[in-house]
Order: C-alpha cells, then structure tokens, then sequence
C-alpha cells in the first residue's frame, strides 16, 4: 500500500502533466489563431492557404460522418400518448 507521501507524489505528477497538456494546447490555439488573423488578412502563402482548406475539408468531412453516425444510430422519438379521455 502506497504511503500518504507516495500518494500525494503522484498526484502532483498527475498535475504536472495536466499543465502541461493543458499549455500546449493554450499555445496550440494562439499558434491557430495568429494563423487565422494573417489568413483573413491575406497574408498566407498560397501554399499555407491550401494546407487551411485542406484541414477545414477533413473537418467538414468528420463533422458529416459524426452527424450521419448519429443519425443512423438513434432511434426516432414516438410521439406522445393522446391525453386520456375524461
């Protein structure tokens, strides 16, 4: 069985890695957006420009095969009961 000193070690570990996923990802998204403001802006290569419409194909592509898979995947609502007759 872990000691008390063991267990909060590993938790601060555990921590420790979720900040630094988490600050990756922060400066993920600002590297995404400097991108986003220079391409609204025109100041892309044609060759950067084409990876975005690339991305953003794939991305339209997953978000119609997560809607169908959803789709195809669940069941239709009946309708509700008729109210009862007094």
């Amino acid at each position: 069985m872990a000691t008390l000193q063991e267990q909060l070690d590993r938790v601060l570990a555990m921590v420790t890695e979720e900040n630094t996923v988490i600050n990756s990802l922060a400066k993920l998204t600002g590297e995404i957006k400097a991108l986003l403001v220079k391409a609204l802006a025109g100041e892309l290569s044609a060759e950067a420009q084409a990876k975005f419409d690339e991305a953003f194909a794939v991305i339209d592509d997953n978000i119609a095969d997560v809607t169908a898979a959803i789709t195809a995947n669940t069941d239709e609502v009946p309708p509700p009961p008729p109210p009862p007759i007094e």
